[in-house]
């Protein structure tokens, strides 16, 4: 009697098409009818056809023939195994900033007995694709802000590819300063006790906050929705170099500026005492009269 059997090949993800070849022995008499049960409800009369299952697991596949002298062969029945998709997925480490690396690291996993063999990163700026044939953590540096979509697919051995993951990631752009009040504010001349004129920065880019060093006592900075202020009246004399230094994730850039605090003016009697306050007769010299003028 005829001898029914049959061989199959896979990619071993239940997306990927199976086919399958038949392996029979006949005695050399030719096959009249074929009969295959792809177990899922699926039947084919053909030969060597190929079939693409809705969902993973393992089918008991069967196959039988009839040859052209009415001889049956046994029904033959071979497990064919299907596993899920492999998933890609990865994280990304913060901060992303122009410039500056970001490390991207892999997650992916594979189903049942299958095994990822191929990686293949976009990382969404254009550049050429990066493909590994091991799990690695990538190291990738964008030189612009914006945002992109960085893509990741793994395939197993046997060729089964992952849905693409996609990652969409926003690079900032990075910290700035800017002078906003009027020329000449950031390098100013005031009398002690005397008002300051309002000196502000606008902070911008990815800075989202700031502080100020080296200002007199009574005069104060403060950072609020974007703008850097210092105020304030000065209570002590000199000069005072003051730095305002932006904050936040990216590159954070500094502005420099001076207050210079004059003492109130002063003057004192500089000659002998009692020179001030003299009496003389007409027609004599006076004591010559002096005072020192100081301060501002």
């Amino acid at each position: 009697p005829p001898v029914a059997d049959f061989t199959f090949t896979t990619a071993g993800c239940y997306t990927s098409p199976v086919s399958f070849f038949d392996n029979s022995s006949t005695g050399g008499r030719a096959i009249i009818s074929r009969f295959w049960d792809f177990d899922d409800g699926n039947t084919s009369g053909i030969n060597n056809p190929t079939h693409t299952y809705a969902a993973p697991g393992t089918y008991n596949v069967k196959y039988s023939l009839i040859t052209d002298v009415g001889c049956l062969a046994d029904t033959i029945s071979h497990p064919v195994t299907l596993d899920d998709l492999p998933t890609a997925l990865f994280s990304a480490t913060a901060p992303f900033c122009p410039g500056v690396p970001i490390t991207f690291t892999d997650l992916s996993t594979a189903t049942g007995s299958s095994t990822l063999a191929i990686w293949t990163w976009n990382f969404g700026d254009g550049s050429p694709n990066v493909i590994r044939n091991t799990s690695t953590n990538e190291v990738y540096t964008y030189a612009a802000p914006g945002t992109y979509n960085v893509m990741l697919t793994v395939e197993t051995a046997a060729g089964c590819a992952s849905q693409v993951f996609t990652f969409p990631l926003t690079v900032l752009q990075n910290g700035s300063i800017t002078l906003s009040s009027p020329a000449g504010t950031d390098n100013q001349t005031v009398c002690i006790n005397t008002p300051i004129a309002n000196i502000t920065y606008a902070v911008g880019g990815s800075s989202d906050g700031g502080s100020v060093s080296g200002l007199p006592a009574g005069v104060i900075g403060s950072y609020a929705g974007g703008v850097i202020t210092i105020t304030g009246t000065p209570t002590v004399s000199g000069t005072f170099n003051h730095t305002v230094t932006t904050t936040g994730p990216c590159s954070n850039p500094t502005a420099t500026g001076t207050i210079t605090v004059t003492p109130d003016a002063t003057i004192t009697l500089s000659s002998a005492p009692g020179t001030d306050n003299q009496t003389i007769c007409i027609n004599t010299a006076l004591t010559p009269i002096t005072y020192s003028v100081g301060g501002s």
